[in-house]
């Protein structure tokens, strides 16, 4: 098995931006404590960069907010990723090609399922930044596992790592306000699951309407939205608030 894979361009990348952009210091312990900050600013709180699952940080983010600290997750969503395929000697390039892949701030929902109840923390912030990379992969003369035992089936090439090409836009999502605009305003007061994922497809892509029911799930455990009474046999729901409030 091999696994030469990591993400260090494109973290140790945005690692040095947020750094540059507020004046903090990379990898550095927290003072009393287990924790190595990818970015810890001179007031201790702490940028971090997280390109899997957000819920991983769980503890970390625990224990800042729990002493008022301010921590802010930097999740890179990467809306378009040309894939660079490297002969078995890993100097050669084979081909480059666009992968028909495309994340959007909906696929990072199923990883905030673990922290649900701390993405409103007034000292909680979580920055969804849009990005294009490029990741390389390198040939092999057989077929190989990773590691990490990822693989359903087995490739004859290694992940090498992804490399930032570009920065293009970040959402912010800090309040309820900024949760509930991941709703399109096209939906009606009171909606169906079926009627949610539509309006998302439409303004988003099928990519993103596959994410509908976490979203539900993830918004009604925030107190956002609530259930509200069945139209035959579907659930109905509806902001705990006027709708208008999210506007």
């Amino acid at each position: 098995m091999i696994n030469t894979y990591n993400e260090s361009n494109l973290h140790e990348k945005l690692k040095t931006i947020f750094a540059l952009e507020f004046g903090g210091k990379c990898e550095e312990k927290v003072e009393g404590t287990k924790f190595i900050a990818d970015v810890l600013l001179e007031d201790g709180s702490a940028i971090e960069i997280q390109t899997g699952n957000v819920s991983a940080l769980k503890e970390k983010i625990e224990y800042f907010l729990s002493n008022k600290k301010k921590i802010k997750v930097v999740k890179p969503i990467i809306i378009e990723k040309q894939i660079e395929m490297l002969g078995t000697d890993g100097n050669e390039v084979l081909y480059r090609k666009k992968s028909p892949k495309k994340e959007t701030a909906y696929s990072a929902l199923r990883g905030l399922t673990g922290i649900f109840d701390k993405l409103t923390d007034e000292n909680f912030t979580l920055v969804l930044l849009n990005v294009r990379c490029t990741e390389q992969r390198q040939k092999t003369d057989e077929k190989v596992q990773l590691m990490n035992k990822s693989r359903r089936h087995l490739k004859n090439w290694i992940p090498l790592g992804k490399k930032l090409e570009s920065i293009e836009e970040k959402t912010i999502l800090k309040t309820n306000d900024d949760y509930k605009k991941l709703i399109p305003k096209s939906i009606p007061q009171k909606f169906t699951h079926k009627e949610l994922r539509s309006e998302i497809e439409k303004e988003h892509g099928k990519e993103s309407g596959k994410w509908e029911g976490i979203l539900v799930w993830l918004l009604l455990k925030m107190q956002i939205l609530r259930e509200a009474e069945k139209r035959g046999r579907e659930k109905q729901f509806e902001f705990s608030v006027p709708k208008a409030d999210s506007d």
